[in-house]
């Protein structure tokens, strides 16, 4: 009995490790698919159009969290704890994300009418159709990652990595169908058609995922809402996320709106782009982070802190792997697949690395910390951070301009990391050492994770 209790023991970290590798491969196989996305979009819009499709993505990121409310986060934890009737949860989600799409639309027509800024839009796309575009997109992203949230929760990842590889296949292949159009003189593709194409492309993938969760999850349509003290519950818990999920993404975004007013759309346009591909060596960690919440959130063997660690070196080591050769070649692989105009973001590119790097281990450990309801440390990192970016943004940038930005960003994601892994020292009784210094047994983990995965 002692022998198979010791052996369960063994097999749960393995397990949960197994999962976290396989929807990293799945993430591997959606960044090469996005990547190619990446480069369509890039070469088709240019310089400027780059930098106007810059806006608009920060207005929708920003604007599906602040009117998100925290219920993605919400959903994730309380479903992984049971604690949600899945049959009432769909009429729900449809219904708050048209009341946001509605609000939303209102809300941006009354601003650009009223005021002259690029909060949401640039002010080239300030009519009534992109109004409704950018309204379309956040209640589509709103009611998407509700539905991926309740996915995440039930741990059905499969279908999850499927949906999400099957929307980048989609995505390239329409991205690429707008650069084939206007390399072959076909049509005259501007950042017009890119915001339309983008729009439709969501709202699709939105309707599958709804779809799927119908069919596997027991997702349904209810005259019956969730009740009040279950939604009071998930507002009190994805409140304080709805904060930190907020201050951390003004914490890698509040840059693109100040080096559109001191540097204009052409820097932004280079910038967005480095900075983009910074972000995209955090796809290891948001896949650990996503398969480790609702595991401990939910108890499961082998899912502790010390576990939690181990992930965390383990993707350090691997981010500070890849991102190395990356940052040295930049100025070469940039030219190749994005053209020469975007040569100059290869060294804002290599200076963000110098924080994207570590805040891979801060978002496997805030991952952890949220499981365990201790996401006031995640709000107090990221409002730390969001402090040293407006600080040196607006110091550095007049001067220095993306360059600048990029060292701003840099330093702030290193702060927050300290933050975070200074809390989750203490509240996991984790030795700050063992939390980025690879440890004993490492290896071998890793290893037997990927004998089990390939049987």
């Amino acid at each position: 009995m002692g022998g198979t209790e010791k052996s369960a023991g063994r097999r749960g970290p393995i397990r949960l490790g197994r999962t976290a590798l396989s929807v990293f491969a799945s993430s591997v196989l959606n960044l090469v698919l996005s990547f190619g996305s990446s480069i369509f979009l890039t070469r088709t819009l240019g310089v400027e159009g780059r930098g106007e499709f810059a806006i608009f993505s920060a207005s929708f990121g920003i604007l599906s969290l602040l009117l998100g409310f925290g219920l993605d986060a919400a959903l994730r934890y309380y479903v992984a704890t049971d604690g949600v009737p899945r049959g009432r949860i769909l009429t729900f989600l449809i219904f708050f994300a048209l009341v946001v799409g509605a609000f939303l639309a209102g809300t941006v027509h009354l601003n650009d009418r009223l005021f002259t800024n690029e909060v949401f839009l640039p002010h080239s796309k300030q009519t009534l159709t992109f109004e409704v575009v950018l309204a379309g997109v956040v209640a589509a992203n709103t009611f998407h990652s509700s539905i991926a949230s309740v996915f995440a929760g039930t741990r059905s990842f499969k279908i999850l990595n499927f949906a999400a590889v099957g929307f980048a296949v989609l995505s390239l292949t329409a991205y690429g169908g707008l650069y084939w159009l206007q390399e072959a003189n076909v049509a005259s593709i501007a950042s017009e058609e890119v915001f339309i194409t983008y729009l439709i492309l969501v709202l699709f993938n939105a309707a599958v995922l709804g779809g799927l969760a119908y069919r596997t999850l027991g997702v349904r349509p209810s005259l019956g809402l969730l009740d009040r003290g279950l939604l009071r519950n998930m507002l009190r818990y994805g409140g304080v996320a709805y904060a930190a999920n907020i201050v951390q993404f003004l914490n890698y975004r509040m840059d693109i709106w100040i080096v559109q007013y001191f540097a204009g759309s052409a820097a932004l346009g280079l910038y967005s782009l480095a900075a983009n591909l910074g972000m995209m060596l955090w796809i290891l960690p948001r896949s650990t982070s996503t398969v480790l919440l609702p595991a401990m959130a939910a108890g499961d063997r082998g899912a502790s802190f010390e576990q939690a660690a181990r992930l965390g070196r383990l993707v350090l080591v691997a981010s500070a792997a890849a991102a190395v050769p990356a940052a040295l070649l930049a100025g070469q692989w940039i030219g190749l697949f994005y053209g020469e105009d975007f040569v100059g973001a290869a060294k804002a590119f290599a200076i963000l690395l110098v924080g994207c790097v570590p805040f891979s281990l801060c978002v496997v450990q805030a991952g952890a910390l949220a499981a365990v309801n201790q996401q006031r440390v995640n709000l107090t990192a990221s409002g730390v951070g969001l402090l040293v970016t407006i600080v040196l943004d607006l110091s550095l940038i007049p001067r220095f301009g993306i360059t600048g930005a990029a060292i701003a960003s840099a330093a702030s994601y290193v702060v927050t990391t300290a933050v975070v892994a200074i809390a989750f020292s203490r509240i996991g009784s984790v030795p700050l050492r063992a939390t980025f210094l690879l440890q004993r047994g490492d290896l071998r983990y890793v290893t037997d994770g990927v004998k089990i995965l390939l049987r």
